[in-house]
């Protein structure tokens, strides 16, 4: 009789299983017939409701009735959204916001492997990239931009292409490229791509508080520093092909860590302020959502009243993904844990990415900016603040 009353609560336990993945499994196949089309994020969203009530049935019948209304709610806006995305890509011309393939050729652009130099796989890399700009999660990029607005899309998208045509940044890709930029923005010009976040989006370290902006706009025409700009937005929009070929999954956007640590009130300074926001306004209007996130870390003192200076010349949209991350060091690197894995994250930001050579800055892939020598003044006159900015970029 012992062994009976032992074994009877393990019985009672494996019943109890039984009844708990038969409930979950019934609620996924409900989920599924009422909902054929219903997208993963809502799929994903659903089911945690009914993952979270453990044990409780009682939890889990009182929730079933506002789960469905969730799904059938999401999935009304799901098909708004879908034939506005219809009606978008009925209206534009996706070819005009990629090169031709001669072209591209021509100029040498890559998407794959740097040392890549079958002409069939450069071919296949411009293929790759018109097809990912025709994807329906890229395309919703400028309608998510414009709040679903079908016309402001529209005029967004066209201003865009019209940009890209005239100014074909896609070529900044190169390594020729690169070396035509001037060597002040290419040692001055602080901060570099490290790792992917734990949605797989590329992750860019900016050391704002590291940039010496009036001596790069003493020392660089506006034209460089906007090329030098564009460039950093065409490597991640290849860092999001490739992520997105490799996850099998689309990968939209990319995670800012912008370090202000060292940034004091010279960063204030009107022409430079007026400067950096053009280029935030140029960036916001024609690469659309391609920062999902923007974490602030080591903010200075002097940060509310820079943030109250830009506040109202940023779009709401962006200024609701930036988020200021706890002046406590220990939990400023627990909030950078949850979004981007140790291993992906700089030493000195409380990861374990380190250079080949062990430098926790990783100097390697970001680059330290630091004061411009007053040597290189006088060569370049910054043209910036009186805004000669429809120069070619080349």
């Amino acid at each position: 009789m012992s062994s009976t009353a032992q074994c009877m609560p393990r019985w009672r336990d494996f019943v109890c299983f039984i009844e708990l993945c038969t409930r979950r499994w019934r609620a996924l196949l409900l989920l599924l017939l009422n909902f054929p089309t219903c997208e993963s994020s809502i799929l994903r969203r659903s089911l945690s409701i009914v993952f979270s009530c453990r044990h409780s049935f009682r939890r889990f019948d009182d929730q079933a009735a506002s789960m469905a209304h969730y799904v059938a709610g999401s999935s009304d806006n799901v098909q708004q959204e879908t034939i506005l995305l219809e009606q978008f890509k009925q209206q534009i011309v996706t070819h005009l916001l990629i090169t031709s393939t001669e072209d591209s050729r021509v100029h040498g652009v890559r998407d794959y492997q740097d040392n890549d130099t079958d002409e069939e796989d450069c071919d296949a890399t411009v293929e790759s990239a018109r097809r990912f700009a025709q994807t329906d999660d890229n395309l919703r990029r400028w309608l998510v931009a414009r709040n679903w607005d079908l016309d402001s899309a529209v005029a967004m998208y066209n201003t865009a292409a019209d940009f890209r045509l005239r100014h074909r940044p896609e070529r900044l890709l190169t390594p020729q490229a690169e070396q035509r930029l001037p060597e002040v923005l290419r040692r001055h010009l602080s901060g570099g791509f490290v790792g992917f976040d734990r949605s797989g989006r590329p992750v860019r370290v900016e050391l704002f508080g590291a940039l010496d902006l009036p001596g790069l706009l003493r020392a660089s025409r506006w034209r460089h520093l906007r090329r030098a700009k564009l460039r950093e937005c065409e490597l991640a929009l290849r860092l999001c092909r490739r992520q997105t070929r490799r996850l099998g999954r689309p990968v939209i956007g990319m995670t800012v860590i912008f370090d202000m640590a060292g940034a004091t009130a010279r960063f204030l300074w009107p022409p430079g302020v007026t400067a950096y926001l053009r280029l935030v306004r140029m960036l916001e209007d024609n690469y659309p959502e391609l920062v999902s996130q923007l974490l602030v870390v080591n903010s200075p003192t002097v940060f509310p009243l820079l943030y109250r200076l830009c506040q109202p010349l940023l779009s709401t949209a962006m200024r609701n993904k930036i988020h200021v991350l706890s002046s406590d060091p220990r939990q400023a690197t627990m909030e950078l844990l949850d979004r981007v894995a140790s291993d992906q994250l700089p030493a000195y930001l409380g990861g374990e990415l380190r250079d080949e050579n062990g430098d926790p800055r990783c100097s390697s892939k970001i680059c330290q900016g630091g004061r411009v020598a007053a040597g290189y003044y006088g060569n370049e006159s910054a043209d910036g603040a009186s805004g000669s900015g429809d120069s070619d970029i080349d």
